[in-house]
This record gives structure tokens, sequence and C-alpha cells, in this order.
């Protein structure tokens, strides 16, 4: 079976018109995080300072002795944040679903996404693991016994895909890149979502089967 994988892109334009929003024309604001100041004269990011204490989405704290320069993803919505922030270089394994962009199939393999391989993982030397919700209860607690900084990023909402993207900025140094990242998308969703203005949200549609007998 073959499975395809859509872009970040896709992924929070399909999330925005989905999401049961009072009105459509100011709904690019309400999904702004408050930390980013879009069409604003860039200021530059301070510089992130280590060890950092951060607290994940899975409401672990957990402590970033240093930047990370050898990541490994287990996730293919993580892998492709990674690569939107340009962190592509530092990219030391990813899970074997982890196709887009096509770049990420040439990065060494740590096995399946609900099951990555704990040896693979741990050959590759991650000084970071970007995980999911779906690794809390598997692998998470094995990461945790060898040592491995592990970050378990879940997304609900827009507001926690755009935190999402800038918490990795900060974590890698990359908090300027991050803050570009989420004024692209938002841009972007902007202009789906004005093309989009004024037509109906799609409902619930029930069929009824009429039986001849």
């Amino acid at each position: 079976m073959r499975t395809r994988r859509v872009s970040l892109f896709a992924i929070v334009t399909l999330l925005f018109l989905l999401l049961p929003l009072p009105g459509v024309a100011n709904a690019s604001a309400q999904a702004t995080p408050g930390a980013v100041a879009c069409g604003a004269t860039p200021v530059a990011a301070s510089a992130t300072v280590f060890p950092l204490v951060i607290t994940d989405d899975a409401g672990r704290e957990v402590t970033i002795e240093r930047s990370p320069t050898r990541i490994v993803s287990i996730a293919p919505s993580n892998t492709e944040m990674l690569f939107a922030l340009g962190l592509e270089e530092r990219i030391a394994g990813v899970d074997s679903f982890s196709t887009y962009p096509p770049e990420a199939g040439q990065k060494p393999q740590v096995g399946s996404y609900l099951d990555p391989d704990l040896e693979r993982v741990v050959a590759a030397d991650p000084d970071l693991i970007l995980a999911t919700e779906a690794h809390v209860g598997t692998v998470l607690p094995e990461l945790e016994a060898v040592g491995l900084t592990t970050v378990v990023i879940e997304p609900m909402n827009l507001d926690d895909v755009f935190s999402g993207i800038q918490l990795v900025g900060t974590i890698t140094g990359e908090s300027m890149r991050a803050r570009q990242v989420v004024c692209e998308l938002l841009t972007r969703v902007e202009a789906v979502t004005n093309a989009v203005a004024g037509a109906p949200r799609p409902g619930n549609r029930h069929c009824i089967a009429r039986r001849d007998d």
C-alpha cells in the first residue's frame, strides 16, 4: 500500500479550513501566534541560552544542554518542519515514512514511524530526538532510559502548529527563521481563505439507501 505525504502548508491549510471559526475575514488574525508580529519590521531574535529548559507538547520538562547538531526525527511532520527551518544538514536520521520533501528520503532511516528501531536511533548518535504523542507510551520510555534527549511535538490546532515551529526554532537557534516560516504559512493560508470567502463550509452528508423488496 502506497502512503502519500502532503506538505506542511497543505496540512496547515486543511486544519484552517476545518476549524469552527466564527468568521472568515479575520480568521488569520485569530490564528496568528502572539509572539510573531507578521508584517512588522523584523527584529533580530536573541540568541538561545543553554542549557535551555522547555515544556514539550506532552507536558514534559526537557533540558536541552546545547544547540543540537545531530537530530533524529521519528515523525514525518517533524522531519518536514526541520527542512522548512533549513536544518537538513543537522538531520542524522528519520523514520521510513519521512518522504517529504524528497531530500528526506536520502537521510538514514531509523525504522518506521510507530515502531522506530531503538538500536538504529542510538547508532545515529543524536543529541535531540523529535517525537510525537504516539511515542509517549511506546518508545519514549526506552529513549529516556538510555539518556537520549527527546522532545514531543503534537499540534492539535493551528496555534499548536505555529508554536511547534517556534519551539524547534528556539531549540536549534533558528528563532528568526521560525518566525519567517510561520509568517509565510499565515500569508499563504490567508490567500486560500480569501479565495473561499463566502463559500459554505462543508457539513455532514447523510446517505439514505432504499431497498426494493
